[in-house]
């Protein structure tokens, strides 16, 4: 590992935190930053940081970022963090209110209600909220740990891993390890699957340490650590990966010219 410090970024939410466990162990000079999703990519871009798990809409756009091999965030079905709460029926959206923290998920609504549903409805971008009672138009996307604490008989909602596996048969990947060109040596790549590997031997003291920082039981904590996210990025998942591209591109969200470059070390 290099002597100099290198930037790391991720997010403040439970399902990252099995890829950040123990990393100052790993790679003890390392320099933590935690910011909502929409926010990292571009901070990689600029070069405030080295190396990010951003969101797989900030990859497509980020140029030539390479992705770390290995590792990932993604769901196999239901993911539980990822929801569309509707007030009406699903077929009568006219206005869908998308949490302007994301990029990766509000993409997958337009592309669910649009491939699933067949449904081209108003979007507009909103600040996360707290309560469903705040939020304007027929539905609202919530992620994140946000969307597991909110619970509401009035207003049904879409899992959209669900609605992926669905609609395409593949698993749904959120969030990448993505470096800037010439970061993600073989050391890094090593250093950062070593910290997916012993993080996910420690869900139980993660799903505790969650429970307790979200007012969420502990067994919904593990439950979804250990059924609803998955952190290998598998021949599978990158499959989902191109299906989302050719989707998102063929949608107008990305360039034509988007790719995916795996890092090779």
């Amino acid at each position: 590992m290099s002597t100099r410090r290198l930037r790391i970024g991720t997010v403040p939410y439970m399902n990252a935190k099995p890829l950040v466990y123990g990393i100052m162990k790993t790679i003890p000079r390392a320099r933590l930053t935690e910011a909502v999703p929409s926010h990292l990519a571009p901070m990689l871009a600029r070069g405030e940081l080295d190396v990010a798990m951003i969101p797989v809409m900030g990859y497509f756009l980020g140029g030539h970022l390479e992705i770390v091999p290995g590792v990932c965030v993604s769901s196999r079905g239901e993911v539980q963090s990822v929801r569309l709460f509707h007030r009406k029926p699903i077929r009568q959206l006219r206005r869908v209110c998308l949490d302007a923290s994301s990029m990766t998920s509000a993409a997958l609504t337009k592309i669910i209600l649009a491939d699933r549903y067949g449904l081209q409805p108003e979007f507009v971008s909103a600040p996360p909220i707290t309560d469903l009672k705040d939020a304007e138009g027929d539905a609202v996307l919530l992620i994140g740990d946000k969307a597991m604490q909110v619970h509401s008989r009035r207003w049904p909602a879409l899992d959209l891993g669900v609605e992926w596996k669905a609609l395409t048969g593949l698993p749904f990947v959120y969030a990448v390890w993505a470096a800037r060109p010439g970061i993600a040596s073989r050391t890094l790549i090593r250093a950062l699957n070593d910290v997916k590997a012993s993080g996910l031997a420690h869900k139980n003291n993660i799903a505790r340490s969650e429970s307790r920082r979200l007012g969420l039981s502990v067994s919904c904590c593990f439950t979804y650590l250990k059924e609803c996210i998955f952190y290998d990025l598998g021949p599978a998942e990158i499959a989902g990966l191109r299906e989302f591209l050719r989707r998102a591109i063929a949608h107008g969200l990305v360039p034509k010219t988007a790719k995916i470059r795996i890092a090779q070390g």
